[in-house]
């Protein structure tokens, strides 16, 4: 990692010719993520910490900086300069077209004036730097099945990848799998580009997170080397929390499930680990045989939560085969079971925070079938 200064100030250069920006010690940077090497690199935590401030200038500055330093803005020698790979664009990705039209009309409005003045997202969501093509803004609702191409970009954002909503359209049909071909569109099998993604602390259990393996442990770095993912639960920095404690919002929320989630980045929708053990009123509806091992899944009387439990009781209920030797498809009983009201009834719990495991084993058992099924 290299320190240097130039127009914009101090900033950082990885050995790759990546930009980034010098920590404040204050907000999140997404330095430490870029640091492990990997290329596949989510950060979850508190709200307005700086992960999608500081992600997007990152992916900002793969063009500015270069363009100034090396091209002193002048768009001939900018050409030369992205056909050399000296410059770099930027794609910055949303779920939706509703959230990207909303975006766009604030997309550099926290940034300082300079930032506001040079950088515009104009029609067809192309975004330049003083007029200069710089990046694009797409959701993955209409890249599905479609054809995208853009050259010359090293930084891809999916900015709020964890849906706040729960329910049915939390997120879009195969998600993971549009976001991946997404991805595949844009790179070209280009091993120098880094892909962010970006959230909140609302659930770890999505579509992201249950593909990627990762379930968490406490850890603030995660990584999956054969896979080149890392995981950063972000932090927020004791002054930034302190200053925050002070406010009347915090003593407005404090105590609350919110106030815990905006302050403290406790997850919105998760009980700290989901191993609970069930009550007395719990009743098994049905099994689930999960590679040759019986599941029983019970349903509390007198609440909405759910039990998934290595033990499946004595009563005669109906046992469903989720097989995960196909994960995608898997058998025709997981199919009939995934489209059913108790496949759409569990998947409803679950996103609202009511299913818990009586085990460490039944929770991997239960979301190896599950990828997927969001």
């Amino acid at each position: 990692m290299k320190e240097l200064t130039g127009k914009f100030g101090t900033y950082l250069m990885t050995d790759d010719g990546f930009y980034l920006e010098k920590p404040d010690g204050v907000h999140w940077y997404c330095n430490d993520l870029v640091e492990t090497g990997q290329h596949m690199l989510y950060g979850c935590g508190g709200r307005g910490i700086g992960k999608t401030y500081n992600t997007r200038l990152t992916a900002m500055d793969q063009f500015m900086i270069p363009v100034e330093e090396l091209c002193n803005a002048v768009p001939k020698k900018v050409e030369k300069a992205l056909d050399a790979g000296e410059v770099h664009r930027f794609v910055y990705m949303r779920r939706r077209d509703k959230e990207i039209q909303l975006e766009k009309r604030k997309m550099f409005s926290r940034y300082p004036y300079d930032t506001r003045k040079n950088w515009k997202v104009n029609k067809g969501n192309i975004i330049t730097y003083k007029g200069m093509e710089a990046g694009y803004m797409i959701d993955l609702d209409h890249v599905r099945g479609a054809g995208i191409d853009f050259a010359n970009v090293n930084t891809i954002i999916n900015d709020e990848f964890i849906s706040h909503k729960s329910g049915a359209n939390a997120y879009l049909p195969k998600e993971y799998q549009v976001f991946q071909g997404a991805v595949d569109s844009i790179i070209r099998y280009d091993n120098n580009t880094r892909v962010f993604a970006m959230s909140n602390a609302v659930s770890v259990y999505n579509p992201y997170f249950l593909n990627e393996g990762y379930m968490p442990t406490g850890q603030k770095m995660w990584q999956n080397p054969a896979r080149h993912v890392a995981v950063e639960w972000c932090e927020t920095s004791k002054e930034l929390l302190a200053a925050r404690e002070k406010s009347w919002f915090a003593e407005w929320t404090a105590g609350t499930e919110y106030g815990d989630f905006s302050l403290y980045n406790k997850a919105l929708r998760d009980n700290d680990n989901f191993i609970k053990t069930k009550g007395r009123y719990a009743v098994l509806r049905y099994m689930w045989r999960v590679d040759d091992r019986l599941f029983g899944i019970w349903y509390d009387k007198y609440s909405n939560d759910v039990f998934f439990s290595e033990n499946t009781g004595n009563k005669n209920v109906e046992c469903f085969e989720m097989s995960t030797i196909d994960k995608e498809y898997g058998t025709q009983s997981r199919r009939a079971f995934m489209t059913s009201y108790a496949g759409g009834n569990l998947v409803q719990r679950l996103d609202k925070g009511y299913v818990f495991f009586e085990s460490q084993l039944a929770k991997q058992a239960f979301f190896t079938v599950m990828k997927g099924s969001f």
